[in-house]
């Protein structure tokens, strides 16, 4: 079809240009955007071009068939403003009513509704070698469930035209990373044609069900049939559903439920939590997966990379390849993360690899400015929106200043530590929703998918003797998420993107107009510590004395009990009645176990009495104002992996001030405090 094209343009210029007209003749045939992409440039003067011939002396059937698809493009991708019912108008003045150009352009002109596809059909049978058609009908035999015409016709294109390389790498990988029996829920044709190509054509992951979210939700036909088929039912009248509600109805406790990563902007009104990023899907799950661990294996073992990060061509089959390969960019950058996190030569050098690969990608994709933000360069991502919501002179109240002076510790050694502010609490979960809001509001879901709050179950985390007093003693403090708990589960990129945003909220205040710039970020270790001692030399403990508990037998923090072992005799228990006695004081029959013991003392008045997270603010300050540097959320601080103060999970050893407790991130029991300074 190609040389037609060529030898009808040969005929029109003469033969005298032929060596010109072979080589760089504008305008070129019609090519779809699963097999070529170009500038908006290239569309407005392929539209202004196929226009010239179809209205000129040249003119041909196939001419006002380009000329119907060039303007079309030039709409979509370029700057055009084209009537494309006065084109269509102009081209059935002087094309054959039974052939197969007016019908194409007749169904094109109304394609998706019902009564296009008669003339589709028309078209085809007019003319059934011309692989033009074959997208559209693949989508009609879909809608119909007709699969194994569709699979016939997928075949005949591909041999027809092949599909870019790089097109079919991605779909490959898309297909790779997905657990056996998968739905797969894809959104466009380059993600999706191919992929049913991959399994009825070359047998490749046929286990797994891929569908379009956008023609499920095109056609109320397609959508009840194919729900039914999969035995789902559904709450919401079909004829009604959102893509949200859509993707919820295929939620099945038999299958997993897989999203292209390609289908975000349909994604931003579901649950981040319950979305982790696998490669190039995420996984909607309402239970916790070690998502980063299937991401290390798709990439290191499962995908196919060469067209990825080292393509021969730079055509526009390949540019279509490129824009998909947007789409590898939050999973490196994670890896990459997950990488540094590590903190080990070998890890290092990982992460420096897939740096290099990022900044290949986003070179050839043309965002390079934007991933640098990513990549910790100078160019830090603005995240912080117009009106975020914060009250500035009211948040920069709660960061006490903490004078400088010198970090003395156990072993003899000593640092100097300059002045900095540190925030009076943890930030909680109310703080960080107003974060994770404002990137919404913006639709950044590049940095929603880093910043995710990832959700996790109690049981697994707590003893058969806490479980068994029940979800409503456990909670009788307040609930994990409720809003003055600390925000925990968050991963350290997710609490360096925190940092950022409220530097932004701050120094864009225009009430602060004039003003000292500020910078937040997590404390170093040092910092963190001198912070804790609260201006005490040699204090073990935020609150400075050497025990757990006060004289009245509560405990100073919020920590786990369970794991405490037993105490000098010269410090308080309780009886069975609750009240303080010495332990020396007991006697056999009085004895009680430390379970016993730790569910007295929280129940008996004092101020601790928290089986899970408390509230940000609870318990004393130390002496520089800071609540809970013990205990409650373990605290990250600037080095990776790293957390100090303990938490509600842990015991008393990591309540120390000068412990360090390395901890993968994520975790149940990890939240975290900024400092902030000024910079100018």
């Amino acid at each position: 079809m190609r040389l037609w094209v060529y030898v009808l343009l040969f005929a029109c210029v003469g033969a005298e240009e032929l060596h010109a007209t072979w080589y760089n003749f504008s305008p070129q045939p019609f090519t779809d955007v699963m097999r070529g992409r170009y500038d908006a440039e290239y569309y407005d003067i392929q539209a202004v071009e196929w226009g010239e011939i179809a209205e000129g002396e040249c003119a041909t059937d196939e001419s006002w068939y380009q000329y119907y698809k060039a303007a079309d493009y030039a709409n979509k991708f370029g700057s055009g403003a084209y009537a494309l019912d006065d084109i269509f108008d102009a081209a059935a003045q002087v094309l054959d009513p039974e052939g197969f150009y007016l019908n194409y352009l007749h169904c094109a002109r109304i394609f998706g509704s019902e009564e296009g596809w008669p003339y589709l059909l028309k078209a085809h049978a007019a003319e059934p070698e011309r692989y033009e058609a074959y997208p559209a009908l693949i989508t009609y035999y879909t809608l119909i469930g007709q699969i194994e015409k569709r699979s016939e016709l997928l075949v005949k294109m591909h041999r027809a035209e092949p599909i870019p390389a790089g097109v079919m790498d991605y779909n490959y990988n898309q297909l790779v990373g997905c657990p056996e029996g998968a739905i797969l829920l894809t959104v466009g044709d380059a993600d999706t044609y191919p992929s049913w190509l991959l399994q009825t054509g070359f047998g490749f992951r046929s286990d797994i069900e891929v569908l379009n979210l956008s023609l499920l939700l095109m056609d109320e036909a397609h959508r009840r049939r194919t729900l039914t088929r999969l035995g789902l039912e559904v709450e919401t009248s079909a004829s009604e559903m959102s893509a949200v509600d859509l993707i919820r109805a295929l939620v099945s406790e038999d299958r997993a439920l897989m999203l292209a990563v390609s289908g975000r902007p349909y994604y931003q009104e579901l649950a981040s939590e319950r979305m982790f990023l696998t490669g190039l899907t995420f996984q909607y799950s309402d239970s916790p997966i070690d998502n980063l661990s299937l991401l290390h294996e798709n990439y290191t073992q499962n995908w196919r990379t060469e067209t990825v990060f080292n393509p021969l061509s730079s055509d526009a089959g390949q540019q279509v390849a490129d824009e998909l390969g947007q789409n590898y960019l939050p999973a490196l950058l994670e890896l990459r993360q997950y990488h540094l996190d590590r903190f080990d030569d070998r890890s290092s050098f990982v992460a420096a690899e897939i740096e290099a690969q990022i900044r290949r990608l986003a070179l050839r994709s043309g965002i390079s400015a934007e991933i640098e933000g990513f990549l910790g360069s100078s160019e830090v991502p603005q995240l912080a929106s117009d009106e975020p919501g914060i009250h500035v002179k009211r948040l920069l109240k709660t960061y006490p200043f903490i004078p400088s002076g010198t970090l003395k510790l156990q072993d003899e050694s000593s640092f100097t530590i300059n002045g900095f502010h540190m925030g009076s609490t943890e930030i909680s979960n109310s703080d960080y929703q107003q974060f994770l809001e404002d990137l919404l509001s913006q639709r950044k879901f590049e940095y929603l998918d880093s910043a995710a709050v990832i959700d996790f179950q109690l049981e697994g985390l707590l003893s058969e003797s806490l479980v068994s007093l029940g979800i409503e003693t456990l909670e009788s403090r307040g609930k994990i998420n409720s809003e003055n708990h600390p925000v925990l589960n968050i991963s350290h990129r997710a609490a360096e993107l925190y940092a950022i945003w409220l530097t932004q909220v701050v120094n864009q205040d225009q009430r602060r107009e004039g003003e000292r710039k500020v910078r937040f970020r997590l404390p170093t270790r040092e910092e963190w510590m001198y912070a804790a001692r609260g201006g005490r030399q040699h204090a073990p403990y935020p609150w400075g004395g050497p025990y757990i508990r006060n004289a009245r037998g509560c405990y100073l923090s919020n920590f786990n009990t369970d794991l405490t072992e037993e105490e000098p005799v010269d410090t308080y228990f309780f009886d069975r009645a609750g009240q303080p006695t010495l332990e020396s004081e007991q006697t056999d029959s009085e004895a009680i176990t430390k379970e016993q013991r730790n569910i007295l003392s929280r129940s008996s008045g004092c101020p601790d009495g928290a089986w899970l997270t408390t509230a940000v603010d609870a318990y004393f300050p130390n002496d520089l104002g800071l609540y809970n540097m013990s205990g409650n959320a373990a605290e990250m601080i600037a080095e990776p992996g790293m957390t100090m103060g303990g938490s509600w999970l842990d015991g008393p050893y990591y309540m120390q001030i000068e412990t360090v407790h390395e901890i993968v991130q994520p975790h149940p029991s990890t939240g975290f405090r900024l400092v902030m300074e000024y910079v100018d």
